[in-house]
């Protein structure tokens, strides 16, 4: 993956990124910090139904979620986020993100 200018463009195959497992997810950077300067990150997870992340809080960035397939909920403080394909989810910094269903 190179880097990013500021006046050029980045593109990715559907199946294109550095792909690894993570908590028996499997992770695919599409774009990362080191292409942005480190201003943005875009990662995409394929996980099994059941499967979600560990708890954990991210302190200095915002985290965002798109739903490609399947469907899962997420409890970000008291909001409560049914999503299902085609869906947003949106957590700030700071707050303690938790997803169930994949």
């Amino acid at each position: 993956m190179t880097g990013m200018t500021e006046t050029a463009g980045f593109g990715l195959a559907a199946d294109d990124g550095e792909a690894f497992w993570f908590a028996d997810q499997l992770a695919t950077v599409k774009i990362g910090g080191d292409a942005t300067q480190g201003r943005w990150t875009l990662v995409e997870f394929e996980a099994p139904p059941g499967n979600s992340p560990p708890l954990h809080v991210h302190r200095n960035d915002d985290e965002s979620f798109y739903v490609i397939d399947g469907e899962i909920t997420f409890y970000v403080g008291d909001a409560v986020i049914e999503a299902r394909a085609g869906s947003f989810a949106f957590a700030p910094r700071g707050c303690l993100p938790y997803l169930r269903g994949w």
